[in-house]
């Protein structure tokens, strides 16, 4: 609890102050005792401080370094953090290298000049002593983060009585070195072989590449020896007096040495036993991290031909080919990568001569085309259909410079990722497909709102005549439009149309013809300026592809008459009670938006009226009742229907429109609607 909280970020910078503080004021006391003793003076400064101060310096640099050090999987991580030793080795190593002539040269003249030369002597000794400390704390609290990466809660615990135990021997530096001699070896011992016990767990090797593995190799074996040269100091130690902790007899001192330098070699074995399956790892690590990059490629999104686009540079990187193409089967669409459109060309023309079918495997060497290698530049040629589930997806050309390229264990290679990658591809089209389905449901249901807002109810009653109206589309909105209005207390306006297009397209052309007819309505106009205006206003709206039929009717209550006009629309059933017989009224009329001409628009349309008595009757309908199709191809027909009008006449309006409904679902042989279905009836009195 105490040493997770010592090592919280925020103590740091602090740990840095502390070390460096404390190892300068230890060095001040035992100078300051060495220039008492030397002067003639008695000065004597218990050990335990001196020790408190050196074990002060040790905890600071080990949290300082615990804080700093953070690893992630990844061989760049590990790598890092090893080089940052070696560099610490090398640099406090060479320092501590230069003091040595130096210091040797003044021990020949310590009896000449015994006060000055003792001072620097010992100032020497703790400057290279600090360095040593330095380095070997760091390289402790590294190779730490090693041990405990991503290791078992055994290997935690071990630790953590590890460094109890190393924490037990810092203090045992207070007393004097005869004190707990009993237990220095045991203690030393057992910390020996715990600290050798954790040094086998280096898991963290395996996310290194060959490179690394190879260049930390050179860099552990210069870590070893740094290691091995600060030992052989510590032993010269037990020769010098300043150093009144007697270093050269820690326990705690002897079980970093062997712990740090156990490790070591253990890491610089495993690294070399690794060697020669690393290129292999490598390469299967590259595999997988082509195939995640491919389904990477799909979870994110991306267009069909970005999915080959991955394909085609995972392949190459697969096989190491210098060039390659993919061509799509869907599209034709051809995919390069470092390869000219003429090369295609060429390579066609070999699969061509060679016979090649597109359905297996096909290695191409000067073996079988001597010119191979004049027409495209490479010595093989390899050939991988792209098929899942006997689809034909594509096909994948890899080409090598090497005669001998494309072995076995390659093509079983290439064979296991294509297959893998073209279930990908199907698995990618079936997806898009999935989404393009639901996008589309989603577009119908937002365009069946839009009719649902767009149209009038479908019953309406008035004084002298009641109105009816159905509507049905085999999809979630048809492009059939109807609606009613009154243009005052003795005129009623009805319309009925068709409108080009399906799905949200039809529903936005829907939309704009209410809104040009409810325009046009306000000014009570004659069916065939009706028609005029809403032709031009259309001619604004509509593209060159789209178009409108329709009727319009204008009822006249007050003299019972029907003033109408048809653009292009089925003709409408006019039931005549006096009579008891059916007819239809038709009229010229070409569709709106098909001739963008105002004048020559203006010719087509035919105004007609006719007068109506009590009990007539209206049926206005859209072409899927008439083209209502029977399994034997044959249309239900006008005739048909105008038979069925006279027929039901005089039943209520409902009842009308189920009963036609029934019959051409009956007819038809199938409760599904073919088409969009609209019918109006409407009964004067």
């Amino acid at each position: 609890m105490i040493f997770t909280l010592l090592e919280n970020e925020k103590f740091k910078n602090f740990f840095a102050i502390v070390g460096i503080s404390n190892w300068t004021i230890w060095v001040l006391l035992v100078l300051a005792e060495e220039y008492a003793l030397s002067t003639g003076h008695w000065l004597t400064i218990p050990i335990w401080t001196k020790a408190l101060f050196f074990n002060i310096y040790v905890l600071a640099i080990y949290f300082y370094y615990s804080k700093q050090i953070d690893l992630e999987e990844n061989g760049g991580n590990f790598y890092n953090l090893i080089w940052q030793s070696f560099v610490t080795g090398v640099t406090t190593t060479f320092a501590s290298i230069v003091f040595i002539p130096l210091i040797r040269y003044l021990q020949t003249k310590f009896d000449v000049i015994e006060a000055n030369i003792s001072l620097i002597l010992g100032l020497l000794y703790h400057l290279e002593l600090g360095l040593m400390m330095f380095f070997l704390i760091s390289l402790y609290a590294k190779w730490k983060k090693l041990i405990l990466y991503s290791n078992a809660d055994w290997v935690s615990r071990f630790w953590r009585y590890f460094e109890i135990g190393l924490l037990a021997t810092l203090f045992l530096h207070f007393f004097d070195v005869a004190t707990f001699q009993t237990v220095k070896l045991p203690l030393t011992i057992f910390l020996g072989l715990l600290g050798a016990t954790l040094s086998v767990n280096l898991s963290w090797v395996a996310y290194l590449n060959l490179r690394q593995k190879g260049m930390l190799m050179l860099f552990v074996v210069v870590i070893i020896f740094c290691i091995l040269y600060f030992f052989s100091i510590l032993l010269q130690y037990s020769e010098v007096n300043p150093i009144d902790i007697r270093l050269s007899e820690s326990p705690f001192m002897y079980v970093v040495f062997a712990f740090l330098l156990t490790y070591s070699v253990f890491i610089e074995l495993v690294l070399f036993f690794n060697l020669p399956t690393s290129s292999v790892f490598e390469r299967k690590f590259n595999e997988i991290a082509n195939f995640q990059k491919l389904s990477e490629s799909i979870l994110e999104g991306r267009t069909e031909k970005q999915v080959y686009e991955v394909l085609l540079d995972s392949a190459l990187n697969v096989s190491k080919a210098q060039a390659g193409y993919v061509e799509i089967a869907k599209s034709g669409e051809v995919l390069l990568s470092n390869i000219l459109v003429e090369d295609v060309k060429h390579i066609k023309r070999i699969l061509q001569h060679l016979n090649y079918d597109y359905n297996s495997y096909r290695k191409v060497t000067p073996r079988q085309y001597p010119e191979l290698y004049a027409e495209t530049g490479h010595s093989t040629l390899l050939v991988v259909p792209l098929v899942s589930h006997h689809h034909h997806l594509g096909t994948l050309v890899l080409l090598k410079e090497s005669k001998s390229a494309f072995d076995n264990v390659m093509l079983n290679l290439i064979n296991t990722y294509v297959t893998q990658a073209s279930i990908a591809l199907e698995n990618f089209t079936l997806i898009s497909q999935t989404v393009e389905n639901e996008r589309y449901k989603s577009e119908l249901q937002t365009a069946k709102l839009v009719k649902e807002k767009l149209l009038p109810k479908n019953t309406y009653l008035k004084d002298r005549f009641e109105f009816y109206a159905f509507s049905a589309s085999p999809d979630a909105v048809g492009g059939d439009y109807y609606n009613y209005f009154d243009i005052n207390e003795t005129k009623t306006a009805l319309i009925i149309a068709d409108v080009s297009g399906k799905g949200t397209s039809a529903a936005f052309n829907m939309a704009q013809v209410k809104g040009i007819f409810q325009t046009l309505l306000q000014f009570d106009l004659s069916p065939d300026l009706f028609m005029k205006y809403a032709n031009t206003a259309l001619n604004y709206c509509l593209e060159k592809q789209q178009f409108v039929t329709a009727s319009y009717f204008l009822i006249d209550t007050q003299h019972k008459k029907v003033y109408y006009a048809r653009a292009g629309h089925c003709p409408s059933l006019h039931f005549s009670v006096a009579t008891q017989t059916v007819q239809y009224y038709e009229g010229r009329g070409l569709g709106l938006g098909l001739i963008r001409n105002e004048k020559k628009y203006e010719t087509t349309i035919e105004l007609q009226q006719f007068d109506y008595q009590s009990g007539d009757m209206l049926l206005l309908f859209t072409d899927g009742v008439v083209e209502c199709t029977a399994p034997n191809k044959e249309e239900y027909g006008y005739e048909r229907l105008k038979n069925f009008f006279g027929k039901y006449a005089p039943l209520e309006l409902p009842i009308i429109s189920q009963l036609l409904l029934d019959e051409l679902q009956a007819f038809s042989g199938s409760s599904h609607y073919q088409d969009d279905y609209t019918i109006m009836l409407v009964r004067f009195h």
